[in-house]
């Protein structure tokens, strides 16, 4: 009888332990809106979840422009990529977590807008743009983040487009080394023709033909950024 008991015992921890596992593996998401309750919701999911399916099947996707992971002030597209599961970010995703929703009308949020990161998801392909090593540190002429500008929000409304990183207005460079880098077009164009060709980040020169192609590169664009292909003159 004692026997009994305790294999009837280490039955009943042993389905407690496997319900508690499961719920373990799972995150519960809190969309919230301080301003707009409507567009709030609540998903439970679990932790092998693609984040970017998550996001696409959001009812209010349309009105939304950003969403930042109040756990750390990040933002779900940039900081944790849309082709990622939540256990991939074991750290954030766990238990429940809270995401605050900001609109269209949002200005401080057009660094972190969902609309490109989601192009490319949709895509099947990676973010950043073509895998560029250097979205996080913004454009490397001009200096500003990129999808804004320096003193965005805060200065003019109106820039040049040498200094206005809007998504328009930025392509990505491939290196021969498979290196590749974003940057705003029209103002590394400028760098490279003040430069007698030169590419301001290698000082090396550009082939004719490779500037013929860099010149054509910002025409007949598409949703995603166009991609250019560096090439040197071996000569200069």
């Amino acid at each position: 009888m004692p026997k009994q008991q305790v294999k009837r015992t280490s039955s009943i921890e042993g389905i407690a332990g496997r319900v508690l596992m499961r719920r373990r593996k799972q995150v519960h998401i809190k969309f919230m809106s301080p301003f707009h309750k409507e567009l709030e919701s609540n998903v439970v999911v679990p932790t092998n979840s693609v984040i970017g399916n998550i996001v696409t099947h959001l009812p209010s996707l349309k009105h939304i422009k950003a969403l930042r992971v109040l756990k750390g002030n990040t933002y779900l597209g940039y900081d944790y990529h849309f082709d990622k599961k939540l256990s991939d970010y074991p750290n954030v995703f766990d238990g429940t977590v809270k995401v605050l929703l900001h609109g269209h009308l949002d200005v401080h949020q057009a660094q972190f807008n969902i609309e490109h990161p989601l192009k490319y998801f949709l895509d099947g392909q990676a973010w950043p743009p073509a895998k560029a090593v250097n979205w996080a540190d913004g454009d490397p002429i001009n200096l500003g983040p990129f999808l804004t500008w320096i003193g965005w929000g805060r200065g003019p409304t109106i820039m040049p487009r040498e200094q206005d990183n809007n998504w328009e207005h930025l392509i990505v460079l491939k290196y021969p080394c498979g290196v590749t880098k974003v940057v705003n077009f029209f103002s590394y164009l400028k760098a490279v023709v003040c430069s007698n060709l030169r590419d301001p980040l290698t000082n090396k020169k550009w082939d004719q033909s490779g500037f013929k192609r860099l010149f054509r590169s910002n025409m007949g664009r598409g949703e995603l950024l166009p991609v250019c292909h560096v090439t040197y003159d071996e000569s200069a």
